[in-house]
């Protein structure tokens, strides 16, 4: 794979290759930035022709200037070029020259992510479909160079994202060998090459990023639904690979071990798809509890107090189920006449949710499994089928701690009346059932729900544990608990420019009081449009004027 490296020089004399002494100045020149003696030179060698000066491994001037990104010394190049007898076609050879390695200036271009340089040398005739000497497109080159800009840009005007060299690798490839975070997001948004294999070893992009050693570009990897189970041309798995080079956070991050925190939500580093089962097993396990105490348990309680109690709990335990299921968490949805190229010209990329297209708020976080940004994400919940966020987390924690509470009713319920032997309500002597056959079927039911309950209980008090500690410290879930940099840092809640423009540098006081981050998590922070609101045209407006 060819890797771009800007060209350095300390020298006029470490150029080989040049056709008369007065170049190597000139190169000198442009290495150093110096437009104003590269303007004073041209203006007095007017008729001086630049299309033919070559530094070593053929690079042109024009390719000089696009890597070292001066907009302006390509400005001045292309229009001293095409003063004179240079004709479009002369013009156009040079913008589309090659290096020995078989670049051409925009591919440059598109690695340093400048679409200003880009746009001129389309309009001087570059061809955006030109491969270097490996196949690679301008796609790869955006993706080394981590710039999603190019990447869209491009995209737009035909390239796909699953573009491949001659060896089959994908921009994806090139980026989870590179570990460019950032362009992974957009490559990966559509989700077609995230487990396509190159030619040459049979590696999907998981592969490189494990023998590239990157764990939170695996980790992304893994949520987007790259797949661990792809073998190589070798048959070797990426986990297998990981543990050939000791790599042993790999390791652990492709075998997933901490299944209870997964159960509960709170660590989630693979890919999730909403599917319905746990949600119907919830349903199932409410209702299985209800039938049999209706039927085998109740009929021995003699005191209103269990009934109301056992009544109470599971009504309040079905509403706020329902109320943390239907309810909307705070989905951010995509504004009309805003695409990907729109908002990456305006905002930086990480800014930017390329699945959603939307300008993400502080704090939210794009679902896997909802497949939309979710405002103060806190996390997705498989038992209610639905994400928890700003507007029903205050839903989610009655719900978790009703449902316990209803747990330790049951078992107490349970507890005590599994050995009793008192007579059965009338209604049970009218089915003429044998008593002794109720009491055998009592003790069973009592028996089951107390296992039962005793082994959901001990996870849950885990889980209201967790959401206490998030209450009073002002923080969610994945914040507290989320591994990789996008989880554990939201870059644009503590960028500098963003607060400023946006809504102000937000200011957190160390001696705030637990119950004002209580009210913030449960009420404020749902009613907050900082959190809430797809506010790029507020943003844009805010920096216009600014500006």
């Amino acid at each position: 794979m060819s890797i771009y490296h800007p060209i350095q020089s300390s020298s006029p004399y470490n150029w080989s290759n040049l056709e008369k002494p007065s170049d190597i100045n000139l190169v000198e020149l442009i290495y150093l930035n110096k437009i104003h003696l590269i303007q004073n030179y041209l203006e007095q060698n007017p008729d001086y022709d630049l299309t033919k000066i070559k530094a070593r491994s053929q690079y042109t001037l024009l390719h000089l200037a696009c890597i070292n990104n001066q907009i302006n010394i390509c400005k001045l190049l292309l229009a001293h070029a095409s003063k004179g007898d240079s004709k479009a076609e002369t013009i156009k050879a040079w913008v589309n020259e090659k290096t020995e390695t078989g670049q051409t200036a925009l591919y440059f271009a598109s690695v340093n992510g400048n679409l200003a340089i880009i746009n001129l040398l389309e309009e001087n005739g570059a061809d955006i479909y030109l491969r270097d000497n490996e196949g690679l497109t301008l796609m790869h080159a955006a993706a080394q160079g981590n710039k999603p800009l190019s990447l869209i840009y491009f995209n737009t005007k035909g390239l796909s994202l699953c573009e491949t060299d001659y060896k089959g690798k994908t921009p994806l490839h090139i980026a989870a060998t590179e570990g460019c975070l950032d362009i992974i997001r957009y490559l990966t948004a559509d989700k077609t090459s995230i487990n396509i294999q190159e030619n040459e070893f049979g590696y999907t992009p998981l592969h490189c990023a494990v023998l590239s050693g990157y764990p939170h570009v695996i980790v992304k990897l893994l949520k987007k639904g790259a797949s661990p189970n792809i073998r190589d041309f070798k048959g070797q798995l990426p986990i297998e690979i990981a543990t050939k080079n000791s790599s042993f956070v790999i390791v652990e991050i492709l075998q997933e071990k901490n299944c209870l925190m997964k159960c509960l939500g709170i660590n989630q580093r693979s890919s999730r798809k909403k599917y319905h089962y746990t949600f119907m097993l919830f349903f199932v396990f409410i209702l299985s509890f209800l039938v049999t105490h209706i039927f085998f348990v109740l009929p021995y309680i003699e005191s209103k107090n269990w009934l109301i109690a056992f009544a109470v709990g599971f009504f309040l335990t079905f509403v706020f189920f329902l109320l943390t299921w239907l309810a909307d968490p705070g989905f951010i949805r995509h504004k009309e006449g805003e695409d990907l190229l729109f908002l990456l010209r305006h905002y930086n990329s990480e800014q930017i949710c390329p699945d959603c297209v939307v300008l993400k708020p502080p704090r939210s976080r794009h679902c896997e499994a909802c497949g939309i940004c979710v405002s103060v994400y806190d996390h997705h919940c498989t038992w209610a089928n639905n994400c928890v966020g700003a507007k029903n987390h205050k839903y989610f924690i009655v719900f978790i701690f009703v449902v316990l509470a209803s747990l330790i009713n049951l078992i107490a319920l349970d507890v005590v009346h599994f050995l009793r032997k008192d007579a059965v309500y009338k209604y049970w002597r009218v089915v003429k059932i044998n008593e002794r056959t109720l009491m055998y079927g009592k003790n069973i039911v009592c028996a089951c729900c107390i296992l039962i309950s005793v082994s959901l209980a001990i996870p849950l008090c885990y889980l209201c544990y967790v959401q206490v500690v998030n209450l009073f410290k002002g923080k969610t879930t994945i914040e507290r608990f989320g591994r990789n940099k996008e989880d554990q840092e939201d870059k644009r809640g503590d960028s500098k420019e963003y607060s400023k423009l946006f809504l102000g540098r937000r200011k957190q006081s160390r001696s705030q009081r637990s119950c004002a981050n209580i009210m913030n998590i449960c009420f404020r922070n749902a009613r907050n449009p900082e959190y809430t609101m797809n506010l790029s045209h507020i943003y844009h407006e805010r920096m216009t004027n600014t500006l």
